[in-house]
């Protein structure tokens, strides 16, 4: 009398090993080996890293207290700039190109050549009629954290005789200092602006730390060459 045939499941269940059909899976008859699953998956990868690596932020030269300081970024030297032969278009356009991306002329100083706005809260995902941000990093950053922008253009006549203008965006994050509270009856002091009676933050010289402040991260480089291509723009038309 012929036996029946024992599923290959079973004789596996005493080996440890799992069973057939998921040991491998069948495309055309024969059998995929595992390595190629990986290879499938190495693009895949690359492209996720990438992704993420594809704008970082601007660096530290240094790692020095000055860095937060929203003069040393505007001292650093300009990635791009625009320039024509006349001074008053080109102060113009470039007044017209820093109010087009949303931001308040503060200082205007057309003699000296220097143009500076008002320090602005930088757009969230959601203000799709405001233009001071450019990239999707820029944008996820801000509508993560409140982060602001401010714009200096500075004109100069070079020795060739014509005029250039050169933009420069320093960004800055905003800090919260944060509150040690010991009752259930001050929780609601958590986010307050006032300093909270007892709470004293200090800093490693023993000083007193401000409750809220705007400190200096870096330069928007892609903001600063969006600016100059309008200008370059407007003079074209």
């Amino acid at each position: 009398m012929k036996r029946p045939a024992v599923p290959e499941a079973v004789l596996n269940r005493g080996t440890g090993a799992p069973p057939v059909h998921f040991q491998q899976r069948r495309m055309g008859g024969a059998p995929m080996p595992r390595v190629w699953n990986a290879v499938l998956l190495l693009p895949l990868l690359g492209l996720c890293t990438a992704g993420c690596a594809s704008h970082p932020p601007t660096p530290r030269p240094v790692d020095h207290p000055e860095t937060a300081a929203i003069e040393f970024w505007a001292r650093q030297p300009a990635v791009a700039s625009v320039d024509a032969d006349d001074f008053t278009p080109l102060w113009r356009a470039c007044r017209r190109a820093t109010v087009a991306s949303s931001f308040t002329i503060d200082r205007a100083d057309f003699r000296g050549g220097v143009m500076t706005t008002l320090p602005l809260v930088s757009k969230q995902f959601f203000e799709l009629w405001r233009h001071d941000v450019v990239t999707p990093y820029d944008l996820a950053q801000s509508s993560l954290d409140t982060m602001r922008r401010t714009v200096r253009f500075d004109i100069r006549r070079r020795d060739d005789g014509r005029y250039e203008a050169a933009p420069k965006v320093v960004t800055e994050r905003f800090s919260l200092a944060e509150r040690r509270i010991t009752s259930v009856a001050r929780f609601a002091e958590t986010f307050s602006t006032e300093r909270v009676e007892g709470d004293r933050n200090r800093d490693r010289a023993g000083a007193d730390l401000p409750d809220q402040y705007w400190s200096a991260t870096g330069r928007d480089y892609a903001l600063e060459r969006h600016l100059v291509e309008a200008v370059r723009n407007d003079l074209r038309g």
